[in-house]
């Protein structure tokens, strides 16, 4: 199979060697994402998290903004349960399972998730923070682009890929009961407005025995997984995260309609994947 065009998206990893990728996954440390709602403001959340979590201990934190590809799992946690979809606001990952009990009072929503990885994911992660920068001008493509669409609206949705143009996505916070949003409307709506890189949070679960075959996948497209556990030990079936990084929300879309991005799916994803939820993240900085 081709490689996708690397200007489309990365990973942890930023290195091109594939064999590392894999052999990453052998020497485990530990990382915490976890996804909040509060009611004080992003300068207020970002000082308090800062003051109470050590710079070495506070990875990454990133503003939620959509769910891209829902999840099936966890769907009371990570959705709710009432009429309305829990509007999250934040994704942070730290090295400490647990938030600080000060910021933790004043959290309305907290889902968390660990990882085990090694410690240049880790670093990795930290770097993505680091180098946070939503005015970014990033490498476009014609006709997938905030100025022309024209690629992407004309682009026909690959029917039997399960994440494809055409795929339904939920807003955060929305009415459980409405109609989803079809994915390239959301790209064409959002990314007006943001031009800046997006990270993909991508937890993961497999149907048994597949995991090793979607390894084959992650080393195809350069990606970087820990091994996952819910908080307090409970898995609901988790078994992977991946947090993956876009130079802008219309780089997705476009790797998702190559042909490239077809095969890899039929030869390592079709009967995989038990659950594959992504949700859009802007990424913050934390300096």
């Amino acid at each position: 199979m081709d490689d996708i065009d690397p200007r489309l998206g990365q990973s942890f990893h930023t290195s091109s060697s594939r064999s590392t990728h894999l052999a990453s996954l052998v020497n485990h440390g530990s990382h915490h994402f976890h996804l909040v709602t509060t009611p004080r403001s992003t300068e207020e959340f970002l000082t308090a998290a800062k003051r109470h979590l050590s710079q070495e201990d506070l990875l990454y934190i990133g503003r939620a903004v959509h769910w891209m590809h829902e999840p099936h799992l966890s769907v009371k946690a990570l959705l709710g349960s009432s009429s309305h979809a829990i509007a999250w606001q934040y994704l942070v990952a730290t090295k400490s399972p647990a938030f600080p009990d000060e910021p933790h009072e004043h959290l309305v929503n907290l889902w968390s998730i660990s990882s085990d990885v090694d410690d240049n994911m880790l670093k990795a992660i930290a770097a993505m923070a680091e180098g946070a920068d939503a005015g970014a001008a990033p490498t476009s493509f014609s006709g997938w682009n905030a100025n022309d669409h024209s690629g992407l609206d004309a682009a026909a949705p690959i029917s039997d890929l399960e994440v494809n143009l055409d795929m339904p996505t939920r807003g955060l916070g929305s009415d459980l009961a409405s109609d989803p949003t079809p994915f390239r409307h959301f790209v064409r709506t959002f990314g007006a407005k943001h031009t800046g890189p997006v990270h993909i949070f991508n937890p993961l679960s497999y149907l048994p025995g597949q995991r090793d075959r979607y390894m084959q996948y992650v080393a195809a497209f350069q990606k970087s997984v820990g091994t996952a556990e819910e908080k307090d030990g409970q898995h609901f079936g988790w078994e992977d995260t991946a947090l993956i990084k876009y130079p802008s929300i219309w780089h997705f879309p476009k790797m998702i309609d190559s042909p490239e991005y077809a095969s890899a799916d039929g030869d390592y994803k079709q009967g995989v994947i038990r659950d594959n939820a992504l949700l859009c993240v802007v990424p913050l900085s934390l300096e």
